[in-house]
């Protein structure tokens, strides 16, 4: 039992430094980084790290639906980066490092929220490429949105705020042809506290030039209370955590260019009318119709390359 723990612990350790041995792409200089030829070395050294794990029973199966619902979860509610790393990759996911100076768009976080730039995994078990991006809120601000409960309302109960929210990932400075297809896509939202709402079904753009999602965010009833004060002690947030990622087809390593979170809230009697990708001359290559926009603000976080 001994030597079979021991050759487990070596087997995990050899598959870490196995993948991480080579440079960081911290290290690199942005200007030179070559994001294409940095792809096709991460297919070969996931497809390596993983015919390593299968020849020493290290690989746990999961479905691509389980596996997307942990990676969505994991970005909402802002789990470390390293930690998230690992969880995918124990999962056949292996994330594309890039340098970490970032460019482009300057970061537009509303006060009350914080948005993670885009990230793209390869995943070696289904030869997929993964886009994903998300954000949460980090005050409290969003009980100014509750809206009248009834005496009578238990706990659970949820009432909506405003129209939908829209959030995903855009693209722009788009270089080399795009021929990939989006083969499944995956939007969540939570309050963080195990009250999630998900879907399959993505709302905005073809994948060509990004990718967003509209869902519908409600404030949930946690007290038994009849007179009640609007405080995160009696209610929470469906939609404090949110986050939404695309899958493509191998053809996705070809191409490249900077790609950003964003994230449109609405509230009272505001609703988004339309989304529009790869608009030039606005941020983040977003086009946005919101009817009663003021009851309404957006965010975007900085560019990444992908």
């Amino acid at each position: 039992m001994k030597k079979k723990l021991v050759s487990g612990l070596v087997s995990a350790l050899l598959l870490v430094t196995f993948f991480t041995g080579s440079s960081s792409a911290k290290d690199a200089d942005i200007t030179n980084f070559d994001i294409v030829q940095a792809k096709k070395e991460l297919v070969v050294k996931a497809q390596e790290a993983e015919k390593f794990k299968k020849q020493h029973n290290l690989i746990t199966n999961q479905s691509k639906e389980n596996v997307d619902h942990l990676l969505a979860k994991m970005v909402a509610e802002q789990e470390d980066a390293t930690t998230i790393k690992q969880t995918m990759e124990n999962n056949g996911l292996y994330k594309l490092d890039v340098p970490e100076k970032q460019f482009g768009t300057t970061s537009t976080d509303n006060s009350n929220v914080s948005l993670t730039t885009p990230d793209v995994y390869y995943d070696a078990r289904n030869s997929e490429w993964i886009a994903v991006g998300g954000g949460y809120w980090r005050t409290d601000k969003w009980v100014e949105y509750i809206p009248k409960f009834w005496g009578t309302d238990g706990i659970g109960s949820t009432r909506g705020v405003g129209g939908l929210d829209g959030f995903g990932v855009a693209y722009t400075n788009l270089n080399g042809k795009y021929s990939s297809s989006v083969k499944s896509s995956y939007g969540y939202m939570s309050d963080g506290q195990g009250n999630e709402v998900t879907t399959t079904v993505r709302s905005d753009g073809d994948g060509s030039k990004g990718f967003g999602f509209q869902l519908r965010d409600a404030i949930r009833k946690k007290c038994t209370c009849i007179v009640y004060t609007s405080t995160p002690d009696n209610f929470s947030y469906i939609g404090k955590h949110f986050s939404g990622l695309t899958r493509y087809d191998q053809s996705f390593g070809s191409v490249s260019g900077n790609a950003t979170t964003y994230y449109l809230h609405t509230y009272s009697s505001a609703s988004i009318s339309s989304i529009q990708f790869g608009i030039s001359g606005k941020v983040a290559g977003l086009q946005y119709t919101i009817t009663d926009s003021q009851y309404s603000w957006p965010a975007f976080s900085s560019d990444k390359k992908f």
